[in-house]
């Protein structure tokens, strides 16, 4: 097997040079409101300036599991794909300025020059839309890549989890602390979410409108027809920035088309 290995060629591997960790969360759970959420070890390569594709293992150990695989791509390549593909995609905002996601130092440097180094990739990964696929639910104890492929993404916002126990392993692993990685990344250029990553969401909530028989008895935001028009315009305003603001402003229309 030795003389084997040594005869073959292995040239896509030799592109791979990057390595990340992360958690990734489990998409379809998550659009309905549980978090469940796997471990995942990226070894990445950059195929162009506007493709990365990484392998994604349930460690960094010798004998991992390939459990997945990742694409990425910048922002000006997701804005050209149609809408319905662009469900597919996550951003990498919370990710990154969460001190989610990390690039392990190696040894030869100092804890200063990693952090430099680090930082300067987080400026471009931040900026970047990532369609991920896992083929192994390894954390929920399989022991061999069962079903079909199941579409992964990443938190959006500390409410979705928590990144003490979640990242608490990998911290103590690598030897690193996700919080003062957030706080070193604080003046990263936030990432601008395209309105598309808030479309689940909205269309979630405007299914329960067009279903509701009683008015809005079924909606879990009643409370919203409380609020008077200049408080709730107001509130909108505040979070226009936000997925948030979206839904604010369409369920801020629906409501005034119904009352």
């Amino acid at each position: 097997m030795l003389l084997l290995t040594q005869l073959q060629e292995f040239k896509p591997f030799r592109s791979i040079h990057e390595f990340l960790t992360a958690v990734h969360i489990y998409t379809g759970e998550a659009e309905e409101g549980r978090t469940r959420y796997v471990e995942a070890t990226h070894y990445c390569a950059h195929v162009r300036k506007d493709l990365r594709q990484c392998l994604i293992y349930n460690s960094h150990e010798e004998h991992a599991r390939l459990i997945g695989v990742e694409y990425m791509v910048p922002k000006h390549v997701y804005d050209s794909f149609p809408p319905e593909e662009q469900k597919l995609w996550h951003s990498h905002d919370f990710e990154v300025k969460s001190g989610m996601l990390i690039l392990p130092k190696p040894s030869g440097y100092s804890e200063e020059e990693w952090e430099v180094a680090e930082l300067e990739a987080m400026k471009e990964i931040i900026h970047l839309y990532g369609k991920t696929w896992h083929f192994w639910q390894i954390d929920a104890g399989h022991e061999y890549p069962l079903g079909h492929p199941m579409l992964m993404g990443s938190a959006t916002r500390a409410e979705q989890i928590d990144l003490d126990t979640a990242l608490a392993k990998r911290n103590k692993i690598f030897g690193v602390d996700h919080r003062k990685k957030a706080e070193a990344r604080e003046p990263l250029e936030p990432h601008e979410i395209h309105p598309s990553k808030c479309n689940l969401r909205v269309t979630s909530l405007l299914e329960t409108l067009k279903s509701a028989k009683n008015g809005f008895s079924s909606l879990p935001a009643l409370s919203l027809l409380l609020l008077n028009d200049t408080a709730f315009r107001m509130a909108a305003g505040a979070h226009l920035a936000s997925c948030w603001g979206s839904l604010y402003i369409v369920l801020y229309g629906r409501i005034r088309q119904r009352v």
